[in-house]
C-alpha cells in the first residue's frame, strides 16, 4: 500500500468513527458507540501491518 493511499484510509477510518458518535448523539443510542471503536481500532492495525511489509 502506497503512502498516499495509508493516509487516505486512515483519514477514512477516523472519520467512520467520528460519525458513528455523531449518529449516537443524533440517534440519542448507545448502541453506534460500540461500532465506533471498530474503525478506531483498525488504524493501528493497518500502520502496522503496512509497516512490516516495508523493504
Amino acid at each position: 500500500m502506497t503512502e498516499p493511499r495509508r493516509a487516505a484510509a486512515i483519514v477514512l477510518l477516523l472519520l467512520l468513527g467520528w460519525a458513528m458518535v455523531g449518529l449516537a448523539a443524533a440517534l440519542r443510542a448507545w448502541w453506534p458507540l460500540f461500532l465506533a471503536a471498530v474503525p478506531y481500532a483498525a488504524v493501528p492495525w493497518l500502520i502496522v501491518r503496512t509497516e512490516r511489509r516495508a523493504p
